[in-house]
């Protein structure tokens, strides 16, 4: 059976009658290049051939997943637009008054941020003394989502992780960048995509450059996730994209601001809102070093008054009125006479930011204006 398997692979064939793969391998490398023509397919096993041997089954899977999707791109997107047609759920009655839900070919985005948001709040349940299994929490949380039971957060981040090659992440911006056209016109970094490395989706495996770009929109409307990009296989950047802050982030804003940051105002920070110093919207971060404290009154006239924000360093900001006067505005002191500070994200190598590769801009400030500076792990700040 496996040597029809693998007909059209004769490397495949040859390898397991020498002994070099077992059936299991050899089926595995057939399955995941079945959807491939004959030639690509045998440039796919002469890939995985060479290292099969000392590879896992399941190891053979994901580096083949990858591997399809880089050798036809084009393929790879029109046979994930004919899946998600079929997308469907089933419900099954099964022994002992249990029942079973079933979703098929759903959107891997929107499954991602269901299943990183199921295993965060069931954590979070479990910590907060909840006796069941955690498995157990999982379902119920999912079933009582389905039923539209209210769930407190209670200011739970949750985040999804992906890593992608700088490549495909500027193509993939690229890509969601133009979706926003209502005909747009497909860029030269777009039609050159054979051969680009696929994204890794933490626990599902290699997504191709469309799926990253669905992830990329699909962030701007609200999705939370943690995103690394490397660059021959170094990190390059990391972010993370949600615009609630997490607690500890809020209790650390908080300590450093202790009042609105308002001139003249002293609204404690307790009862302020955080607010994104470079508006979220426009690529800035949600990080201690971009959010401060402003009471609501104050918050709505920054959006809406014709208040305008800086900051000058960590944890000192420049207020200017609508009229054009500046304020330099400075939390009070904690005893030692110190500001809380975060570690200085400039100290340290000096790596150009995703940002500055998408705008063109040279110069690092300019950049940073748009997202954080890339940093080390010895002045990584503290870890929220």
């Amino acid at each position: 059976m496996a040597l029809d398997l693998t007909a059209r692979l004769p490397g495949t064939r040859a390898a397991l009658e020498a002994g070099r793969i077992d059936v299991a391998k050899a089926r595995e490398i057939a399955s995941e290049t079945s959807c491939l023509s004959d030639e690509l397919a045998r440039q796919a096993e002469e890939w995985i051939l060479s290292k099969a041997p000392g590879l896992t089954r399941q190891q053979i899977e994901r580096r083949l997943k990858a591997k399809v999707v880089s050798l036809d791109p084009v393929g790879a997107e029109e046979r994930r637009k004919a899946a998600k047609r079929e997308r469907r759920i089933k419900f099954s009655a099964g022994v002992n008054g249990v029942a079973s839900i079933f979703g098929y070919d759903l959107p891997l985005e929107r499954v991602a941020q269901a299943k990183a948001f199921i295993k965060e709040m069931s954590e979070h349940l479990k910590a907060g003394g909840d006796d069941r299994y955690l498995d157990e929490i999982e379902v119920d949380v999912f079933l009582d989502l389905l039923c539209g039971r209210h769930l407190d957060t209670n200011g739970m981040a949750v985040k999804v992780e992906l890593v992608a090659p700088l490549d495909t992440w500027l193509n993939a911006a690229t890509r969601a960048a133009n979706a926003a056209d209502s005909s747009p016109k497909r860029t030269e970094r777009e039609e050159d995509t054979a051969g680009t490395e696929p994204a890794d989706l933490k626990d599902f495996g290699p997504i191709s450059e469309e799926v990253l770009a669905d992830i990329i929109k699909a962030a701007e409307a609200g999705f939370e996730y943690c995103w690394t990009v490397t660059e021959d296989g170094v990190v390059v950047y990391h972010n993370r994209s949600a615009y609630r802050p997490t607690k500890k982030q809020r209790e650390f804003v908080q300590a450093r601001d202790r009042t609105c940051r308002h001139p003249g105002c002293e609204r404690p920070a307790e009862k302020c809102e955080a607010d994104h110093t470079f508006e979220h919207r426009n690529g800035g971060t949600t990080c201690a070093c971009n959010l401060a404290m402003l009471c609501k009154r104050h918050h709505r006239a920054k959006h809406e008054g014709g208040w305008w924000w800086t900051r000058q360093d960590p944890g000192t900001m420049r207020a200017q009125s609508p009229l054009g006067h500046t304020y330099d505005v400075d939390p009070d002191p904690l005893p030692g006479n110190r500001i809380p500070q975060q570690a200085d994200p400039n100290t340290g190598p000096k790596r150009q930011t995703v940002a500055a590769f998408i705008t063109g801009s040279a110069n690092p400030e300019d950049a940073n204006r748009h997202s954080d500076a890339q940093l080390t792990p010895d002045d990584e700040p503290i870890p929220f």
